[in-house]
């Protein structure tokens, strides 16, 4: 690849990144809002919380690039059918979107963020992303390394990693995946690096087209190609996120009902767990590879959300199988959508939940979750579930235990899985929803969703 260094004062080669699923509601903006959406990337919209994740955002676009297109920008290897990182798939030199820099605001209007290149467990390099043009071009590009303000930031980022490696090996952790490539979610225990804005009038130099990669695949070695986020037609607002009311037109559904109601009947009359894959294309399926603690729900990529039933023998909350499988099918819903993404759970005594995943793309493991590891918390789920069968305050009428107990198992688990606060868990008694948050000492509070 042509390395071509060019000084901020120069305009840049623009790479314009879009995001999937540009979806403008007519019914929630105006025409004047229509016009202003139209050229903005749909990441980078004001979210219902109103704080706009721009670390999430600039990560999702060189990924979500990477996968498209089959190149290897960021290093990682994404295929075209598959979000879910292997360790073994990811290159020896790679982006390690998991750490940023604080998103840093420029004089000029610019919005920079930095990550780390990571080389055999070191920082190497420091790719950069920026958002400029009022917010309607993406960029990315590598510091060049020859100038001081450049220098430091690499220094600040190889500082944090070496201070999370050394810690992780005196607690007997994987030197050359300790840093921050682990399984278990925690992207490495570093908050965002605080980097100071470069002073002006001069910008810091940065290298364009040069990645970890170099492209790769189809790629051809270029960088992607310019442009708004028009040319994929993936521009708008993100959809709404409320858990409350997309449970609500979830129960008022006729295909969750003859899912749900089917799911009654076989707690009733039938025998193991039994599932059902609300398919993207066509009605939803049964699954067929059904076991008496275990189903197969397949292809997450093909799914919008899934349900199942638990029997009432062992914990009839999700277990750490059923979480993961949430991971999995948001990684596949459309950018900004992701919380769209559902698995549902019903059991005996009324027991009835859906989780979805509140976190951004970042957010997810980078690798998918090992076999033995879900196998070890779906083990301590039990061994949790008969301690705190001892306590009379967690047991129900049945004898077994109640609901109450069953939280407390399911957010012990998120936390093992590195997911503590990146899962929205609903209870549904009836048809009423409430949203169940866990306290600051472990127990936890049904907020009712209001009609």
């Amino acid at each position: 690849m042509m390395r071509k260094t060019i000084s901020r004062l120069i305009p840049l080669i623009v790479l314009s990144l879009s995001l999937q699923s540009c979806r403008t509601n007519d019914e929630a903006i105006s025409s004047k809002d229509e016009a202003y959406y139209s050229n903005k990337f749909q990441v980078f919209s004001q979210p219902v919380d109103g704080k706009i994740d721009y670390p999430n955002g600039f990560a999702f676009l060189l990924k979500e690039y990477d996968r498209i297109h089959s190149s290897n920008f960021t290093g990682l290897r994404i295929s075209k059918n598959n979000f879910s990182l292997q360790k073994g798939d990811i290159a020896e030199k790679h982006v390690d979107f998991r750490i940023s820099s604080q998103p840093i605001k420029l004089y000029n209007g610019e919005t920079w963020v930095f990550f780390p290149v990571v080389e055999s467990g070191a920082v190497t390099g420091i790719i950069v992303g920026v958002l400029r043009n009022e917010e309607t071009f993406v960029e990315f590009g590598t510091l060049n390394p020859n100038e001081e303000y450049n220098q430091m930031v690499l220094e600040k980022f190889r500082s944090a990693y070496l201070s999370k490696k050394t810690l992780s090996s005196r607690k007997g952790g994987d030197d050359e995946t300790a840093p921050c490539i682990g399984s278990e979610g925690d992207p490495c225990g570093i908050e965002e690096i605080s980097i100071p804005p470069p002073s002006g009038p001069y910008l810091p130099t940065i290298d364009v087209g040069v990645y970890p990669g170099q492209g790769g695949g189809s790629g051809g070695g270029t960088p992607p190609p310019s442009g708004d986020c028009s040319i994929y037609n993936n521009c708008g607002t993100p959809e709404p996120k409320d858990p409350c009311e997309k449970t609500k037109a979830m129960l008022e559904s006729q295909k969750n009902k003859a899912i749900t109601d089917d799911l009654k009947n076989h707690i009733a009359n039938g025998t193991g767990e039994k599932g059902w894959r609300d398919n993207k294309t066509g009605d939803p399926t049964p699954t067929t590879q059904n076991g008496d603690h275990s189903v197969n729900f397949g292809d997450p990529s093909t799914m919008n959300g899934a349900y199942h039933n638990h029997t009432g023998t062992k914990v009839d909350i999700f277990s750490a199988t059923d979480i993961a499988t949430l991971v999995e099918i948001a990684r596949y819903q459309n950018v900004g959508s992701a919380g769209n993404g559902y698995v549902g759970i019903m059991a005996p005594g009324g027991i009835h939940y859906v989780i979805y995943f509140n976190g951004g793309y970042v957010d997810y493991p980078l690798s998918a979750y090992n076999e033995l590891d879900l196998l070890a918390w779906d083990t301590q789920q039990l061994i949790l579930m008969y301690g705190l069968m001892k306590n009379n305050s967690f047991v129900s009428g049945q004898g077994t235990l109640n609901f109450k107990g069953l939280e407390q198992i399911f957010f012990a688990t998120l936390e093992k899985m590195g997911l503590q606060n990146k899962v929205t868990l609903q209870k549904i008694e009836d048809t009423n929803p409430s949203t169940v948050i866990q306290n600051t000492d472990g127990t936890t509070t049904d907020i009712p969703c209001n009609n």
